[in-house]
């Protein structure tokens, strides 16, 4: 509908803590960048459907020669904006009544999180938050009356048709709600291991916004709780996601679970933006060559299900 704006948002390094400094280190960006550029940025690049932007938001200080692989990243592909914000700027800024006061919602429902709200502490959610949403807003349509944010972070993908299905389920009648594609996968670099993930409440979530000066987008709750503080709709779908696992993630990492299972067959990552495909064979192969990925992983899984049935 013309009514209704799409946003792709991505938090690339925005420190989440004063202590994670490492996100402007050159090594760390390098090797960030490079995964990035390989797979994360193709996905985007290859959606169907094309009528959305893509608000990519970085910390001001980083280097230079990020900042201009940007502008080439840019130049290739217009709906990819990267934002840069100036924390020193916005750290005086006052913290909106609405993120304020969902947060004390939220301490109050789940009385484990004894938490004192304060302006230092919420810092980074609450402050950033107005940020993200003002410049969302400065985007937008003049007739736009909604707001679609989607959240993908800096090294996973997205299947080439995922942006179209937010599309085809809001479309015809959008209202305000929290979306979760429930299906992906999950790939080791440098392997030819994959597996299925049904995943609900994932970090790849979707919100359905009416537009307003301070929105909230996919950032504001924790993924792995929003069920407890928001209702959430799920989608069956084939995978529309695509987790990637490498030695640079920061938690995640090969789940062995009874939502999970092991793509045998012919693999083919090309519409997730990864040119690469296998067969069952090029697995097998690989899970003798280096059982510790996830052979040994599995027999583990299987001893703690019988260890439980004893």
């Amino acid at each position: 509908m013309t009514n209704t704006s799409y946003f792709i948002l991505t938090r690339f390094n925005i420190p989440f803590t004063p202590q994670n400094k490492f996100l402007l280190d050159n090594e760390y960006l390098s090797k960030r960048f490079n995964i990035f550029e390989n797979s994360c940025f193709p996905s985007i690049y290859q959606q169907t459907f094309k009528d959305f932007k893509w608000l990519t938001f970085f910390d001001s200080r980083t280097p230079e020669i990020f900042k201009k692989r940007n502008l080439l990243l840019h130049r290739k592909f217009p709906q990819y904006i990267p934002i840069y914000i100036d924390l020193e700027k916005i750290k005086d800024w006052e913290t909106e009544p609405c993120y304020y006061n969902e947060v004390k919602r939220i301490l109050t429902i789940d009385n484990k999180l004894n938490t004192q709200i304060t302006k230092e502490k919420f810092f980074f959610k609450l402050i950033i938050q107005k940020y993200i949403s003002l410049t969302i807003n400065s985007y937008c349509n003049q007739d736009t009356k909604w707001i679609v944010t989607t959240r993908i972070d800096n090294d996973d993908c997205f299947h080439k048709d995922m942006m179209k299905e937010i599309y085809d389920h809001i479309n015809n009648c959008p209202d305000k709600e929290f979306i979760s594609f429930d299906n992906g996968l999950q790939y080791l670099t440098n392997s030819f291991i994959a597996q299925h993930f049904h995943y609900p409440n994932n970090h790849f979530t979707t919100t359905v916004e009416q537009r307003s000066q301070y929105i909230f987008t996919p950032f504001f709750w924790d993924h792995f709780y929003i069920e407890k503080y928001q209702k959430v709709t799920h989608i069956n779908t084939h995978p529309l996601w695509l987790e990637i696992i490498h030695r640079n993630n920061a938690i995640n990492k090969i789940e062995i679970s009874k939502n999970t299972k092991l793509c045998f067959g012919k693999v083919c990552l090309n519409d997730f933006g990864i040119n690469k495909s296998w067969t069952t064979k090029n697995t097998l192969y690989d899970l003798g060559l280096h059982p510790n990925t996830y052979f040994i992983p599995y027999l583990k899984y299987i001893y703690n299900i019988l260890k439980r049935l004893r």
